[in-house]
């Protein structure tokens, strides 16, 4: 041999290894973002003047909801939320400033889970926290308080029961309900 130790070669192999398992995370965390970044090309690339419209929507992942409100929020877009059904995670959108709503849509609300298993109570208690946050201060407390308990069921409201609470403003004028005393 030319003098090199078994240990050294072993070691050298080691960081081989080390340095391609570090370039093949880099890489996949590279093409992630990447993807991530187009996933929010369908809204950040239209002009701000063009509405996000929300048609019926069964809701999905907090964490895809959550990247696609601050891409909105950046765009600045127009958010209307008119189909029949706005349930799970899609409710996460009225905490949007330029958020309206239809009277007629059905807003469903649950407690977090990981595809409809429980969460420990630790991390229930930090996502109910993250998603409550993004509710206007109207949904909030009725969120933490009642809704966010619901897992297996959903907590119904329609817009219109939004609009006369204050949480949420019509898309259009004219279908601005009475005022309510709020959630229950």
């Amino acid at each position: 041999m030319t003098g090199i130790s078994l240990s050294v070669l072993r070691r050298s192999l080691c960081t081989v290894k080390a340095v391609t398992v570090s370039f093949a995370i880099f890489a996949a965390a590279s093409m992630s973002a990447k993807a991530e970044a187009a996933d929010f090309t369908h809204i950040s690339a239209m002009k701000p003047s063009m509405p996000y419209i929300v048609q019926s929507d069964s809701g999905g992942s907090v964490k895809k909801r959550l990247e696609d409100i601050y891409a909105l929020r950046i765009s600045q877009r127009r958010v209307e939320i008119r189909g029949a059904a706005c349930l799970s995670s899609c409710t996460l959108l009225l905490g949007l400033s330029n958020a309206c709503v239809s009277p007629t849509t059905v807003f469903g609300f649950h407690g977090p889970s990981r595809r409809g298993r429980p969460l420990s109570k630790q991390q229930f208690e930090q996502v109910s926290r993250i998603i409550a946050a993004q509710y206007p201060p109207e949904i909030q407390f009725w969120y933490l308080n009642e809704a966010r308990f619901a897992l297996a069921d959903m907590n119904m409201r329609t817009g219109a029961e939004l609009i006369a609470i204050g949480a949420a403003s019509p898309c259009d004028p004219t279908d601005r309900p009475r005022p309510h005393a709020g959630l229950s």
